[in-house]
């Protein structure tokens, strides 16, 4: 794409910023990884009875304080950006340590992608009252991951386990009314849910309710309580909730507008591999704003967002890349792209220093 002045073309990459604004949509269910099952199970063994009680991981920069048990979580993105991990902490009161067998059996056989026996295994547990084990039964059944997808029968297991006061079943089932999804859709009871999880420290359900009150989806529209869920989120290391709190000082709703706040929160999100964030890490760089004016920079970021995304946000992304790399010399091209190359290579833990 050529254009006949820098000027036409720095505000076709403004405008694209703009594209990405408009992208705050909220996350999809829960899903897991073996870490988690293996680490949460273990979590539940050591917790005594009594009410449930979630305690979350501060997250920061080169360094994470951890109270009680950890486990890691993998999820998606409703508009399929990248997959993300995030950190929080588990206690879960009233789970006896009697059904840690299948439990722990099934987390085995689920590591050795035996999900047919890891789903009769969870049921085992499930059936007699293991929220732990209702909530992952609840997924497999939402993925079609060892046993029919079935939408109905995630919703019921996701209930079972969001009334003894699961955060992470609370979050899934809201966002299975929030869609419609085995549920009549009602937004209203999605808030519901999400407050419940998200009163827990549950970052995930922080965000979603975040999402709900940017909206006004289900609430009346309120900028300033979803940038204090945001925060919550972001604080717990969360990318989707860094990104979109960005977002929130980029284009100054509900908070003051500050660029270059927004290019720090963009910067954690984008060291997670949050394509978004990278893609309008890259425009500030390209515009200088929030930042000094970096085109090397600027490439780099958005060649890593156009070698994350997919679709119309990968022509948008490659694009703009292709733009920046109109006013770069050879020399700056090619140390761009050795960047992108080594932050790549070191999981996004050496990008651009």
């Amino acid at each position: 794409m050529r254009f006949n002045t820098r000027r036409l073309a720095k505000d076709e990459v403004m405008d694209w910023i703009a594209f990405y604004s408009q992208r705050r949509l909220h996350s999809t269910l829960g899903y897991t990884s073996p870490m988690f099952l293996r680490t949460e199970m273990s979590c539940q063994s050591n917790q005594l009875g009594g009410m449930v009680s979630e305690q979350r991981e501060t997250l920061s920069v080169g360094n994470a304080k951890h109270w009680g048990c950890v486990y890691m979580r993998v999820v998606s993105v409703l508009i399929c950006k990248v997959l993300l991990g995030i950190a929080v902490t588990v206690g879960l009161g009233g789970a006896s340590t009697a059904y840690a067998g299948p439990l722990e059996d099934g987390v085995e056989a689920y590591e050795k992608s035996d999900y047919a026996n890891a789903a009769r295994l969870f049921k085992l547990a499930a059936d007699q009252g293991d929220a732990i084990a209702q909530f992952l039964l609840g997924v497999m059944y939402s993925e079609g991951r060892g046993v029919p997808q079935n939408y109905q029968e995630a919703v019921r297991l996701y209930r079972l386990a969001a009334d003894q006061g699961y955060a992470s079943a609370q979050s899934n089932l809201g966002v299975m009314y929030d869609n419609g999804t085995g549920v009549p859709q009602n937004y209203q009871e999605a808030v519901r849910l999400y407050r419940l999880a998200a009163d827990q420290g549950y970052a995930m359900a922080q965000y979603n309710l975040g999402v709900m009150y940017d909206n006004g989806t289900g609430v009346p529209q309120n900028y300033q309580e979803a940038v204090r869920l945001y925060r919550l989120a972001a604080d717990q290391g969360y990318a989707s909730a860094q990104y979109n709190l960005g977002l929130s000082y980029t284009q100054g709703t509900g908070v003051p507008q500050n660029y270059q706040e927004a290019v720090r929160l963009y910067r954690l999100a984008a060291d997670q591999g949050y394509a978004m964030a990278q893609f309008n890490l890259g425009v500030h760089y390209a515009n200088g704003t929030g930042v000094p004016q970096d085109y090397v920079l600027a490439h780099m970021w958005l060649n890593l967002a156009a070698s994350s995304s997919i679709g119309e946000d990968g022509k948008k992304a490659v694009s703009s890349r292709d733009i920046v790399a109109g006013w770069m010399t050879r020399a700056q091209i090619e140390r761009a792209q050795n960047m992108a190359r080594m932050c790549r290579s070191s999981n996004f833990k050496n990008c651009g220093q």
